[in-house]
């Protein structure tokens, strides 16, 4: 029976080794295709999705709209919630977003938020003594989230997905990431154990930001990844991504600000102080200091540390 990835959750070698990604930034534009040089096309379909970071502010839109959307669908949030999912982890300067468009049209998105001395990673709310307990083992943690897509069938729906956890892994692992880190729906669990190789972190346990429904944690870091799926290794790996392709651009001035205004889960307040901190050479927030305040999504796009210090990320690439 053939095994069907999530379409929508709160998170939720033989060659390339992931640690000699960091020589490869000259690599060649031409392996994208069609001279579009920031994204990449999604293989085995047969109509053009193409996933890229979002970049421009209709990207950001559609993604946070979409994500929105979907939790409300699934009850994870109120229908009369505003428009936009956009947490303080959003307003995060290491936080990206990975969207999936055909053409115009976001069609998959789903966010990395790297490890930070800010806020943290979102599902800290919930799981702060097991996430201690990877960072006292050396790692350094990104957590994956805001996984939803629209309009896309089962076997596309899964090729997307791919592509966006490809451009994902290498985003992370050029930056000196090694551990991945979500929540999902106990549901989804099989998938990613038995397909992406992760393991289990936490129990499962009610989970407030996605409307109290069950949430467990699980864990995947490189060497599981070669281990335990093999195939999606290589198909991760294999071919290092061009380096404009896991480049951000800066983020508008404004962009907190817009969509913590319009957003179903945001603290104004708090988004201010993450600017704030983000401004500072040492950040003076942490999540421990601040109380719980996460969510499962882990903002826009999740990422590296882009321009700000933190102790267990470099600052490499501005990201706002």
């Amino acid at each position: 029976m053939a095994m069907t990835a999530p379409m929508s959750s709160p998170v939720g070698s033989p060659v390339g080794s992931p640690v000699s990604l960091a020589t490869h930034r000259r690599a060649v534009p031409s392996r994208t295709e069609g001279g579009n040089y920031r994204s990449i096309p999604v293989p085995g379909l047969t109509r053009q999705i193409r996933v890229k970071l979002a970049s421009e502010r209709d990207e950001y839109e559609q993604a946070f709209r979409l994500v929105s959307d979907r939790y409300k669908s699934r009850g994870y949030e109120a229908a009369d919630a505003g428009e936009y999912r956009f947490t303080p982890h959003h307003a995060l300067p290491g936080t990206v977003t990975f969207v999936a468009k055909e053409g115009d049209q976001v069609v998959a998105t789903l966010s990395l938020v790297p490890d930070n001395d800010t806020l943290g990673l979102p599902m800290e709310s919930i799981y702060g003594e097991e996430i201690e307990r990877l960072r006292d083992e050396g790692r350094t943690l990104a957590e994956v989230t805001c996984l939803a897509e629209e309009g896309l069938n089962p076997r596309e729906f899964l090729r997307v997905f791919s592509a966006l956890m490809r451009l994902m892994s290498q985003y992370h692992v050029r930056r000196g990431g090694d551990t991945w880190v979500i929540t999902v729906n106990p549901r989804h669990r099989g998938y990613y154990s038995k397909v992406l190789g992760f393991e289990p972190l936490g129990p499962c346990r009610s989970y407030s930001t996605v409307g109290d429904h069950p949430a467990e944690a699980l864990y995947l870091d490189v060497e599981d990844l070669r281990e335990r799926a093999p195939a999606k290794y290589r198909e991760f790996f294999a071919e290092p991504l061009p380096w404009p392709v896991l480049t951000p651009d800066s983020r508008p001035a404004d962009h907190a600000h817009y969509f913590g205004s319009q957003s179903t889960q945001a603290d104004y307040e708090t988004i201010i102080g993450v600017l704030a901190a983000g401004s500072q050479p040492v950040p003076s927030l942490r999540l421990a200091d601040t109380g719980p305040g996460g969510d499962d999504e882990a903002g826009e796009a999740t990422g590296p540390c882009g321009s700000w210090h933190s102790k267990r990320c470099s600052p490499i690439g501005a990201a706002c």
